[in-house]
C-alpha cells in the first residue's frame, strides 16, 4: 500500500509525528474516509497552525474545508484542522492533530477496538501500532472508552454493520444507559 503521497498534506517539519489510523488503516477499501493524524503532545496549536499555513500556500487542493472552530472540532483529545475532499484514493482526508505523544498513545486513546490501529508506511515496509484492547475487524468490536458515549455508540453501530462484527450485547445496554443518563440528566 503506497500511501507516502498522504504525507505531502502535512509539512515537512511534521510528517515524521504523523500516522494513518483508524478505519483506513484497518481495511483500505471499507474505509469510507481517511484519518492522518499528527501526534503533537502539547504543541496542539502549533501543528493545527503549520498544518493551517501549509495547506494555504499549497493551491493544488482547491475544495480544502478548514474546521469552523479556532481550535477544531474536538473530539476527545484530537482535533480537526481541515478535510480535504477526495484527497486520496476517491476518499476525502482529515487532518487531525492529537494531544498523544506518540503513536502508541494515540491509539490506546480510541474508544471502539476495531480502530484501535495505525500504521505507517516506510520505504514499503509497512509499520503497525495496535491499541491496547484492539481486536480485529471480524471479531466483535469492544468499547475501550466510555467517557463519550453518544459518539462511541454511534461509531460502534457504524462499525459493526461495515465489518459484520456484532457488539457485546452488555457493552451496548451499558452505552445506551450512559447515553439515556446523559440525555435526561437534569442540568446543572
Amino acid at each position: 500500500m503506497m500511501m507516502d503521497k498522504l504525507f505531502n498534506f502535512l509539512p515537512p517539519s511534521l510528517r515524521e509525528d504523523a500516522v494513518i489510523a483508524g478505519g483506513y488503516a484497518v481495511d483500505p477499501d471499507l474505509a469510507t474516509d481517511i484519518d492522518l493524524w499528527v501526534c503533537a503532545g502539547p504543541d496542539v496549536p502549533q501543528a493545527r497552525w503549520a498544518i493551517e499555513e501549509w495547506l494555504k500556500r499549497t493551491p493544488q487542493w482547491p475544495n480544502l474545508k478548514f474546521s469552523p472552530a479556532p481550535e477544531g472540532a474536538q473530539y476527545g483529545t484530537a482535533h480537526l484542522v481541515a478535510t480535504i475532499p477526495n484527497g486520496y484514493a476517491g476518499k476525502a482526508v482529515q487532518l487531525l492533530v492529537s494531544e498523544a505523544l506518540d503513536s502508541q498513545q494515540l491509539v490506546d486513546s480510541f474508544d471502539i477496538s476495531t480502530h484501535a490501529l495505525a500504521r505507517r508506511d516506510e520505504n514499503g515496509t509497512a509499520r503497525l501500532w495496535f491499541g491496547t484492547g484492539w481486536t480485529y475487524r471480524t471479531e466483535p468490536p469492544k468499547v475501550l472508552r466510555w467517557d463519550t458515549p453518544a459518539d462511541t455508540a454511534q461509531r460502534l453501530v457504524k462499525l459493526s454493520q461495515r465489518y459484520g462484527a456484532e457488539p457485546k450485547q452488555e457493552d451496548l445496554q451499558k452505552l445506551f444507559a450512559l447515553v439515556e443518563d446523559e440525555i435526561f440528566r437534569p442540568a446543572a
